[in-house]
């Protein structure tokens, strides 16, 4: 189960990758094109963030992948507060 938090930032992200270009999925990240520039969405510590920047979407984080299942990219994330997946846009 998700808390309010999440959620909050799951929609985030998502409206992100949706205004994104060259999605492109790794197993522990994602590669786009944002805002004129390119961007990682990487783990770094206990923070899921956008980089270059300090953008961070979810904290407590003890692990994170990512993966494309057909046309869609799914998101598995483990953190203190619990575990769950959850799409998270559509690859291009």
């Amino acid at each position: 189960m998700r808390s309010a938090q999440d959620q909050i930032q799951l929609q985030q992200l998502r409206r992100l990758l949706l205004g994104s270009e060259q999605i492109e999925v790794s197993h522990d990240q994602l590669a786009f094109y944002a805002e004129g520039q390119n961007r990682r969405l990487v783990q770094s510590g206990n923070w899921l963030l956008v980089q270059p920047g300090t953008w961070i979407f979810f904290d407590q984080v003890i692990s994170v992948q990512f993966e494309q299942r057909q046309d869609q990219i799914w998101m598995r994330l483990v953190s203190e507060t619990g575990e769950w997946e959850a799409i998270i846009g559509d690859a291009q």
